[in-house]
């Protein structure tokens, strides 16, 4: 019997970072301020052909009319989709003014064969463009980013200019998996 809910336990762990999360960015201290919001996804060599879908973005700010380049489709409206079958450079640009928070959640497909992998990285930008400035190693200043591998843990960065919640978000299907499985495995444990 603990051997079973050890298992479902094991299950449920790994696969909370099934490429599902929610973010929200916390951007008081720039509150007021126009800038700019960038979803970028960098495609790998070979291009792995990754999928990335922003849903559910709301701010307490206000949005401008985005632009994309690359492979994308729809708008952070109701969903925007980017991909890295076709094309190295992918990107959503959105013009906002900042408010006091924003949050959206976004899914990764998680393909990686070899090579170097596909990246997404998520930017604030301020009015001419340039990052507000974050701890990212890399230079580029991006809020946070992540290699996309079979398991994708994005690094989080840190700024005075905001602040990034990021939460792994488990498949439905599995919470509804193990919440079955442990109730199957309950009702047939021996009562003492």
């Amino acid at each position: 019997m603990y051997k079973l809910f050890a298992i479902l336990a094991l299950v449920a762990a790994t696969s909370a970072h099934a490429g599902n999360f929610a973010v929200t960015v916390t951007t008081t201290p720039v509150s007021g301020t126009a800038g700019f919001i960038a979803f970028d996804m960098l495609g790998g060599a070979p291009l792995q052909g990754n999928t990335l879908v922003v849903s559910a973005f709301t701010t307490n700010g206000s949005i401008g009319t985005g632009a994309g380049s690359g492979s994308f489709s729809g708008s952070l409206a109701g969903s925007l989709t980017l991909n890295s079958a076709t094309n190295f450079f992918n990107e959503w640009l959105q013009p906002v003014v900042f408010g006091t928070r924003l949050s959206f959640n976004f899914a990764l497909s998680e393909q990686y064969t070899s090579g170097t992998p596909d990246n997404f990285s998520f930017y604030l930008l301020n009015s001419t463009g340039q990052p507000l400035g974050s701890t990212d190693p890399t230079g580029s200043g991006a809020a946070f980013s992540a290699d996309i591998r079979a398991t994708t843990v994005p690094a989080v960065f840190t700024s005075p200019s905001f602040t990034v919640s990021l939460v792994p978000e488990p498949q439905s299907w599995l919470l509804w998996a193990t919440a079955l499985a442990c109730g199957a495995a309950l009702r047939r444990a021996p009562r003492r």
